[in-house]
């Protein structure tokens, strides 16, 4: 008996050392191994693996015992690793309450031009940055967007054009911007621009009356019913009081579905455009332009007849290979073409029209085109230069056709 409770009472004795010597209160909630000084050897439960039981800080902090946490570094001038300096006497210009780690100042005297505060369009309460911007909301939707900025809006003051970019139906933004180099068009020493290219939803019938841009139905009574068409004045009101855009140089450039959206936009917004240029596009406020895919009917409000500003246009097509299988239906773009020079000229536009033979397909040099085009084109030109002859450096298959 009295062996057993010796037994027992040394097991106790060697637990009790065990849980004394072996354990770390802290080690036990992240279920590391404990070493005999509390430390995880991985490093991954903030404890300092020298023995010292110190927590670990980031590099530019060290750990204050006083206020029990890591507090960051001065470098010896009294400026903090984001670039602000706590004594206010910080020599970029920095704002001193940290949260300044680009170096920008929200007070509005940016030393470097690009104050955020200034970049928020009022009637969306957004900020507008240069490149990819998201979740916009207009049409109760949220929406992207990109915007390139000419570099000379650093040293020169506006007003500058702007030009829209509509890509094809299935394309993305990401996709269409890493084909177009719309950086180097936007900085033409000759035509410097705001580039802006937005964003699709993706619509498609049979769910939607739409072909991947809302451009199939438009009402001019409910404008605010069309997304895109919505979306396209949102975007021009917000970048309007954003930057110093110049009201004669809105322009427009798509690509087949973008190309129908480029011609929806020219007649919702036909008081307020420059130029556009249409590369297999479509105009449904024709009446002989009607399409119809899955039982749903394109159907556009008439063109405006109180409309005076007549911009010319740019249309090109693909010869008569320019065509595109829609479910069941088979879209003749160079039909539409045709049409829409007749269309455009009867209405008082000029036309530059460009077969360029290639199918139904875009290229790089036809956009750049598209620049020249609006460089030559501003709003107000009234007969287009290019009555007098096209400019050299244009593809002999374009042509000048003038308003009838």
């Amino acid at each position: 008996m009295h062996a057993r409770w010796t037994l027992w009472i040394l097991v106790v004795l060697a637990m009790g050392t065990m849980v004394a010597c072996g354990s770390d209160d802290n080690d036990t909630a992240d279920g590391d191994e404990p070493q005999f000084d509390g430390d995880d050897p991985d490093g991954d439960d903030g404890d300092d693996p020298d023995g010292d039981d110190t927590p670990l800080c980031p590099n530019g902090f060290y750990y204050d015992e006083t206020v029990g946490g890591c507090m960051a570094q001065s470098d010896g001038d009294g400026i903090l690793p984001d670039g602000d300096d706590p004594d206010g006497d910080d020599p970029d210009g920095d704002d001193p309450d940290g949260d300044d780690p680009d170096g920008d100042d929200p007070d509005g005297d940016d030393p470097d031009g690009d104050d955020p505060v200034g970049n928020v369009c009022p009637s969306f309460n957004y900020e507008v940055a240069e490149g990819l911007n998201s979740n916009f909301q207009s049409a109760g939707r949220n929406r992207a967007f990109k915007v390139y900025l000419p570099d000379a809006m650093e040293t020169e003051d506006g007003p500058w054009p702007v030009v829209f970019f509509f890509y094809g139906s299935g394309d993305s933004i990401s996709n269409f911007t890493g084909v177009a180099p719309i950086g180097s068009w936007a900085n033409r020493a000759d035509f410097p621009f705001i580039g802006v290219v937005p964003g699709s939803l993706g619509l498609m019938p049979p769910g939607s009356t739409a072909f991947d841009w809302d451009c199939l139905v438009y009402d001019a009574a409910n404008p605010g019913a069309n997304v895109d068409v919505s979306l396209f004045g949102d975007l021009l009101t917000c970048l309007g009081e954003v930057y110093d855009i110049d009201d004669n140089r809105v322009h427009a450039v798509g690509f087949s579905a973008g190309a129908i959206m480029t011609d929806l936009v020219s007649i919702a917004y036909a008081d307020k455009m420059a130029s556009i240029a249409s590369l297999s596009g479509a105009y449904f406020s024709d009446g002989t332009q009607q399409e119809c895919v899955l039982g749903i009917c394109s159907n556009w409000s008439a063109y405006p007849n109180n409309n005076t500003n007549n911009f010319p246009a740019l249309v090109a097509w693909g010869g008569e290979s320019d065509t595109y299988s829609l479910y069941i239906s088979n879209i003749l773009f160079w039909e539409h073409a045709q049409k829409s020079i007749t269309y455009l000229n009867g209405l008082g536009h000029d036309v530059l029209s460009c077969n360029h033979g290639q199918g139904h397909t875009y290229s790089t040099a036809l956009l750049d085109m598209a620049v020249d085009f609006f460089k030559d084109h501003p709003k107000g030109v009234g007969t287009s230069p290019y009555a007098q002859g096209i400019p050299a450096g244009y593809p002999n298959y374009c042509n000048y056709q003038g308003a009838q």
